[in-house]
């Protein structure tokens, strides 16, 4: 707490954005990402106002987490856009990479985290690594973690990684699309799975086509919007 006390002075000094104060913006982002919930639906704010004035490290965090909806809606073309923004001033494209072998060594350090192993699903995916995505994907579905079991339901829809199993794949959508009572983090990522459906459902792209179902998806995704926008109040 003293820590984002003392970030939230330097942030108060007079603009234009110095160095200084872009540093202590993207700090701060990062310290609020660690505590979970709302608080990384702030640290995206912080991200964004960092990378608008020009921060690589917080406009390559921001393209990620568009990229794979991380308390963000997905917004795949604008992620790439940052990431390749990025990496065009300098920012090192080996970030990804330094992310999963984070991931990785955390789930090592404490013996086994579904929420960790649906990280590592979620990175191992948008690296295109279907197989390992898919292991990591099945070990967070059983333990009961939504988001790692929403990503192993697409790459079953998609056949990535392995065989495809398009009714499996919408069973596990669901459980998150559909679930109540969401934090942040997890609405961003139900409005992302609820637009997906939506999208298949009515287009019959790897899934029997089902306007009904898909009317309902999109009626839901609309909603959730609208409750992640009161909570960002």
């Amino acid at each position: 707490e003293e820590i984002n006390r003392l970030a939230s002075i330097a942030l108060s000094r007079a603009r234009p954005m110095q160095s200084f104060d872009l540093r202590v913006t993207y700090l701060r982002g990062l310290f609020l990402y660690a505590r979970k919930g709302k608080a990384r639906v702030q640290a995206m704010r912080l991200f964004k106002r960092a990378s608008d004035a020009g921060h690589l490290a917080a406009r390559h965090a921001l393209g990620v987490a568009l990229y794979a909806g991380d308390s963000v809606e997905k917004n795949v073309p604008q992620g790439i856009e940052l990431l390749r923004s990025a990496g065009e001033g300098g920012h090192t494209a080996r970030k990804a990479e330094q992310a999963l072998d984070c991931y990785r060594k955390a789930n090592e350090a404490s013996g086994g985290d579904p929420e960790l192993w649906g990280k590592l699903a979620t990175v191992l995916a948008a690296l295109g690594r279907g197989e390992e995505s898919r292991d990591f994907g099945e070990r967070a579905a059983k333990g009961g973690d939504l988001i790692g079991a929403s990503c192993l339901g697409r790459l079953l829809i998609e056949g990535i990684g392995g065989p495809q199993d398009a009714e499996q794949g919408l069973r596990l959508m669901k459980l998150l699309a559909d679930r109540e009572g969401l934090d942040p983090t997890h609405l961003a990522a139900a409005i992302t799975v609820s637009r997906y459906l939506s999208e298949r459902l009515r287009s019959g792209q790897g899934l029997t086509r089902d306007v009904e179902l898909a009317s309902h998806y999109t009626a839901r995704c609309k909603a959730l919007r609208e409750r992640l926008r009161k909570l960002k109040r």
